[in-house]
């Protein structure tokens, strides 16, 4: 799915892992959607960088 959640999880040897869940809640759960996440950056709304 794009712009779906990964992470990584040191406790699963430190890969880059797809999770399903809400961080605010520590309730996430690793899971296999049958490929490797694909990392890239994307804007998060409501919050403005300034390079200088």
């Amino acid at each position: 799915m794009p712009g779906g959640r990964a992470g990584i999880f040191t406790s699963r040897g430190g890969d880059w892992l797809h999770y399903t869940g809400e961080l605010d809640d520590y309730d996430v759960e690793p899971y296999d959607p049958g490929h490797a996440p694909v990392i890239g950056w994307r804007p998060t709304p409501g919050i403005v960088f300034v390079a200088r």
